[in-house]
């Protein structure tokens, strides 16, 4: 029975089917599904015409697609898996030919650069890039196309349509098209916040070393993290002898060490400690030295270290001795 075969959501079209050939002596073909005795469907396409004049008998012809279906189905996901590697993927991807001619951007490049993709497509790849970093680039992109099985890495700075600057982490593979020709697939991280920290770092570290004082970092137990120049000057170790090393067996003699590690105590409760100390060199001379040590938090509000400045106040001292005979001197006169 044609409608026992018909699933239920799809009788109506059937019927008009039946309708169309009655009225016409024919109907045109269209996609089916034909019920199992099993309950499982068949996908078809069915079309028929009236055998003579008699519209109640007519002659059709069914066709089955199932491997049609299933290639379609096939085609779907890897359209889907496509859209989410590439379209939908928070890095940006574009695909440049051997000349450097944009083929194709994600919307994550057209977003994070704030073009639309028709002003990108068919643009040189080289006009995103930052003046300054269009020769290298072109050199990178230069030898990726020598060396064909090697993915190559760099980082370099993009322009966005607003003309502010983005770094961006450039990982650059050459891939083969459908039609046999070369492709470059660059794929391109934001690291902008990155190498800004980088950059602050940079520029701390970099007044570090101009401070006319010892800046010494260690961590929790002690280790020395940093050493700046001045330390090098004033304690005598280099930054390599000091790194990775304990911070008392590099500054404090032997009579001090009780006292240093209490001040460590006080530092891993939580407190500060600033005062005036008998520190050692590394050729085993002492030195008083004023000290300031507190701790270094993380962004999370842990301590991760302690950090401390040191300076030589043996002139000073010298001074105020001198003042104080002084001032015993003239006392006695009196």
């Amino acid at each position: 029975n044609w409608n026992e075969m018909t699933p239920p959501e799809e009788r109506e079209r059937s019927a008009q089917a039946v309708h169309e050939a009655i009225e016409t002596g024919r109907f045109a073909p269209f996609e089916k599904n034909f019920l199992r005795k099993d309950g499982s469907r068949v996908p078809t396409i069915i079309g028929g015409h009236c055998l003579g004049t008699d519209p109640f008998r007519y002659i059709s012809f069914i066709l089955d697609i199932s491997e049609q279906k299933r290639g379609e189905e096939r085609l779907r996901t890897s359209e889907e898996r496509y859209k989410a590697l590439y379209e939908d993927n928070p890095f940006m991807y574009f695909t440049v030919d051997t000349r450097g001619t944009v083929l194709s951007v994600n919307r994550s490049g057209v977003e994070q650069l704030g073009y639309t993709a028709e002003e990108l497509v068919g643009r040189s790849v080289l006009d995103v890039f930052h003046e300054e970093d269009k020769e290298d680039v072109s050199r990178y992109f230069s030898a990726c196309l020598q060396d064909l099985e090697r993915p190559s890495s760099w980082e370099a700075r993009k322009i966005r349509k607003d003309g502010s600057t983005l770094w961006a982490k450039e990982n650059v593979r050459i891939v083969r098209s459908t039609d046999g020709s070369r492709v470059i697939l660059l794929i391109c991280e934001d690291v902008t916040k990155r190498k800004q920290a980088e950059e602050q770092v940079l520029l701390q570290a970099q007044l570090l070393e101009q401070v006319q004082a010892a800046v010494i970092s260690t961590d929790l137990q002690g280790t020395v993290t940093h050493w700046n120049e001045y330390a090098e000057k004033l304690y005598g170790w280099s930054r390599e002898e000091a790194l990775g090393r304990n911070i008392v067996g590099l500054t404090v003699g032997t009579a001090e060490a009780g006292v240093a590690e209490e001040i460590m105590d006080r530092l891993r409760a939580g407190a500060t400690w600033e005062g005036e100390f008998v520190a050692r060199r590394k050729d085993a001379s002492t030195f008083p030295a004023h000290v300031t040590d507190s701790l270094i938090y993380d962004t999370q509000g842990r301590a991760v270290g302690i950090v401390g400045v040191s300076t030589d106040i043996t002139e000073r001292k010298q001074a105020e001795k001198e003042r104080e005979h002084f001032l015993a001197r003239e006392w006695t006169i009196r």
